[in-house]
């Protein structure tokens, strides 16, 4: 699931086991027009950004596939986007200059870089993680749009969106001992950090002050 806004009212988008993405009117309590139609599957993710100024959603799939919906025209805009080579698990989207960009990340442990806006693969495909990789966020540190990762491999993994590089990683004592599921990026005291949840039945803060 994710929230935004269309049209100036508040507005959720949810991803189904069903194959459908469906958006709803959060003050009326009432999906809008029908459901969008187009993964060949269960769509597993979902995120809200702006494309060109207009409000898209970006959805990922067990199709293996990526996806972008004008949420105004609840129509697919260009074609999906391929090349994971198993279940994509999540999505987040940022803004990088001027231009909408997205990571996806996948059982088929990498993360890839979209450029929405030229609606193409962006660079190499972000690898290293051992095993699945199951939770993405996306936020701005230090002036710099940074992708956030974790996955079977238990470990965090911060990497800068534009160049394609790993900025760090968690290390021992303090890394998960599961699986990472989960995370998210917000300020902590007017620094940014992560904050991650795992199947070891924690939650941790991450400092992202690179």
């Amino acid at each position: 699931m994710a929230v935004g806004r269309l049209n100036g009212e508040s507005i959720a988008v949810t991803a189904g086991e069903d194959g459908t993405v469906r958006i709803w009117d959060l003050n009326r309590r009432r999906p809008i027009g029908d459901p969008l139609r187009g993964h060949d599957g269960p769509v597993t993710s979902v995120a809200i950004g702006e494309l060109n100024g207009e409000p898209v959603a970006v959805t990922g799939g067990s199709d293996r596939t990526l996806q972008v919906w004008d949420l105004a025209s609840r129509k697919r805009r260009g074609f999906q986007l391929t090349g994971h080579e198993d279940e994509i698990i999540g999505v987040a989207v940022g803004q990088s200059d001027g231009k909408l960009k997205a990571v996806s990340v996948s059982k088929d442990s990498t993360a890839w870089v979209w450029d929405l806006t030229a609606h193409a693969q962006d660079g190499s495909p972000l690898t290293g993680h051992e095993g699945w990789v199951l939770a993405v966020a996306i936020g701005q540190v230090n002036g710099k749009l940074v992708g956030v990762t974790g996955g079977a491999d238990k470990k965090l993994r911060v990497w800068n969106v534009a160049s394609h590089t790993l900025i760090g990683e968690s290390q021992p004592p303090g890394s998960h001992t599961d699986w990472i599921w989960g995370v998210t990026i917000g300020t902590l005291n007017g620094r940014p950090v992560a904050i991650t949840g795992s199947n070891d039945h924690t939650a941790k803060v991450w400092h992202l002050g690179y």
